[in-house]
Formats: C-alpha cells, structure tokens, sequence
C-alpha cells in the first residue's frame, strides 16, 4: 500500500505567511530604536546611567505583563493578539523616541517590554498551530525570520541615522508603515481560538490497497483479538502484542474460516 501526502492548503500557506511576518516585524520595531539611542541620550541630557535605568524597565514590563499572555490568547485567540500587540509595539517605540524626560521615556519602554513579551508568546503560539496543520517542523524557520528581522531593523535605523532623518521622524512612520502591515497579515491567520479542533489539517493521504491474488477478496486486516468470530482456523495470523479494540490500520488479503475445505463451486 502507497501513501501520497499532499501540499498543505492554501489557509494554511497564508497562515505561514502572516505569522512569519509578525516574526520579521516584532524584531524590526525594537530593532530600529537601538542604533539610535544615544543621539537620544544626547538630547534628553542622560547619563549612561540614567539610560541604563530607564532600557531596565522593558525587562521589567515583560516581567510583570508576561502572566496576562495566556488570558488575551484564550479571549481573544493567538492571532489578533499577535496582530494588534505589534501595532501598539511601534507606536509605544514611537513614544520612548519622542519622550522629552526620562520618567516618559521609561514609561515608554516599561510599556514596549509588556507589549513585547505578549507579541512573542502569542506569534508562538499561532506558529505552534500553524506547525500542527502543516505536520512537520516550521518553527526554526519563523525564529530565524525573527534573527532577520533584527538585523533589518538594525541596518534601516543606521541608513536613517546616517541620512540625518529626525528619530521622532523616523520612528513614528516605522510604527506607521508596519503598524498597517501587521494588520494586514491579520485577515490570513487561523480564525477561531487555538484549540485542536480549529487547527486545519492536511487531507489524508490516499491509500491504495495491493490487488487481491489467488481469488481472495482485499479486506481490512484485524487482529484475531477484535473479531474473534474468525476462530482459531482463520489464515489470518493474530498480530504479536495486538490488543482487543485495535483500530484498521491497512489491508491486506484474507480468506474466511476453513476456506480449503469449501467446494470449488463456492469459491
């Protein structure tokens, strides 16, 4: 017998899609922020210590908001959160670029590690999902789109700097642009909330039973446990550990009790 798997289903491609984007954006948005931090020092007038103190409240933000993931996904689904915690991420990078003391600022970021820890633990999750439909590994792939993203991210806030752009400027139309796709990408992600059930599965695989031989009729195999009416005599074999209740698992030829010992005529 011959298994065929086919390709996974367009919703599950689109799904892929999104949420590799949601990867991508969630490293570009902080990523943006960092080559341009101490022209931001500069013009707030901090020392690298108070710098250092306002940077610790997003690990801090993530700290205190990181048990309120798992509420929002199972309100509102791994998807929209995902979606809608990246567009609040750039605009909350908006306000730490544009904060005019360092109480804001801090402010700021406490709110952007939040948001961020929320983001992650949701695209995860909607990753985990999406790996599920598809039935094989996809998640190295989406954190490697995260690592690419960073990168990203880091170069485009260099080339900005270097063109002499404002960092209000600069961070603001950041947040603007990918704050709309991360909305975008929302249409193509698994509806429903993330349960087994509403995960899409692949289409099971076509399965082509040998042809019979010998004049014997194709029949699925069971174990002489689950249909004992065969009896002892039966040519079919009783499968070492087989328990009673096992479930078809192929086909394979089989003859009815004592099917020597029949007439021809009834063959």
């Amino acid at each position: 017998m011959t298994a065929t798997a086919p390709p996974p289903t367009r919703q599950l491609r689109r799904a892929r899609v999104a949420v590799a984007t949601c990867f991508a954006l969630n490293a570009v948005f902080y990523a943006n922020l960092v080559p341009r931090l101490p022209e931001l020092r500069d013009e707030l007038g901090l020392s690298n210590a108070a710098l250092g103190t306002a940077l610790a409240a997003a690990p801090l933000g993530a700290l205190v908001m990181g048990p309120a993931a798992a509420v929002l996904i199972a309100r509102l689904g791994s998807g929209p959160v995902a979606s809608l915690g990246l567009t609040g991420l750039g605009v909350g990078v908006a306000i730490a670029a544009s904060a005019p003391n360092w109480a804001v600022l801090a402010g700021a970021l406490l709110l952007v590690g939040a948001l961020d820890t929320i983001v992650d633990v949701a695209q995860n999750a909607h990753g985990l999902r999406v790996q599920r439909g598809y039935g094989r590994s996809i998640l190295n792939a989406l954190h490697g789109l995260w690592s690419l993203g960073a990168v990203a991210g880091g170069l485009l806030g260099s080339a900005v700097a270097g063109l002499g752009v404002s960092l209000e400027v600069h961070l603001w139309v950041t947040a603007a642009v990918f704050g709309v796709v991360a909305l975008a990408v929302r249409a193509w992600m698994l509806p429903g909330r993330d349960t087994p059930r509403t995960t899409p599965r692949r289409r099971r695989p076509r399965r082509t039973a040998p042809a019979a031989t010998g004049g014997r009729r194709s029949a699925p195999w069971r174990c002489w446990a689950c249909s004992p009416r065969w009896g002892p005599s039966s040519r079919t074999p009783r499968r070492r550990g087989a328990r009673s209740g096992c479930a078809t698992t192929w086909a394979r030829p089989w003859s009815p009790p004592g099917w020597a010992s029949w007439p021809s005529r009834w063959r």
